[in-house]
């Protein structure tokens, strides 16, 4: 029946096939620019989505920038026993991946001028369980494309003994994510808005994951 309606096509002379010709490439390049449209959609909503459970990680887990969860304020830092630890003296720390998917690492640098800028020592293992999270919303998702941003939320205080002396806002962010439309090869690849999202820390040493193996959202509230 295919074969037929082909050849009748095909040998029409009324001028139809022409303007068949003419109608059906624009209807085929409608169709793939709707189907392209959704997936669009659908990549932000998985990159909102992954952001998130990367920031909810982030904030009951360990920090990335061990450094920043270790130090003591009021003994190397010099500030007052129970004193605010202001912005002089930490204002905000960036932690961008690298590496690739099957082994994960991480870099962090401090942003702005602080007076304590100590080494951040940071950490693959606390990074790579924020990337593992976010890749199960986001398949192929490169470390590249993920950054941790600890900023001073003026909570916490100097020599706190239970934890670490900040008590920062956690921001998850993805840059750089491509989308590949359907003929990307002959449009290329778009290049999606930054996406993120914001939280504030929780724990900060991992006791989470440590008094709980095999944390779950019953146990550790990773939602």
């Amino acid at each position: 029946m295919v074969r037929r309606f082909f050849t009748r096509f095909l040998r029409d002379e009324s001028g139809a096939a022409a303007e068949y010709a003419l109608v059906l490439p624009l209807a085929v390049l409608l169709f793939i620019g709707i189907l392209d449209g959704g997936r669009y959609m659908w990549q932000l909503s998985r990159a909102e989505k992954a952001t998130q459970a990367g920031a909810r990680i982030a904030a009951v887990t360990a920090m990335i920038p061990q450094g920043l969860a270790n130090y003591t304020y009021a003994v190397a830092g010099g500030l007052p026993q129970g004193s605010v630890v202001g912005e002089s003296v930490f204002r905000r720390v960036r932690c961008t991946g690298t590496g690739t998917a099957a082994s994960p690492g991480v870099n962090c640098a401090w942003e702005g001028t602080q007076t304590s800028a100590y080494a951040l020592a940071p950490s693959a293992a606390a990074f790579g369980q924020v990337y593992d999270r976010m890749e199960q919303f986001m398949p192929g998702l490169r470390p590249t494309e993920v950054q941790v941003v600890y900023t001073n939320s003026g909570l916490g205080f100097a020599g706190d003994p239970s934890g670490p002396d900040v008590s920062p806002i956690i921001t998850v962010r993805l840059v750089g994510v491509q989308f590949s439309p359907i003929f990307s090869g002959i449009y290329g690849t778009w290049g999606m808005p930054t996406a993120e999202y914001s939280i504030s820390q929780e724990d900060g040493i991992g006791a989470c994951f440590e008094e709980y193996p095999g944390a779950n959202a019953a146990n550790c509230d990773l939602g």
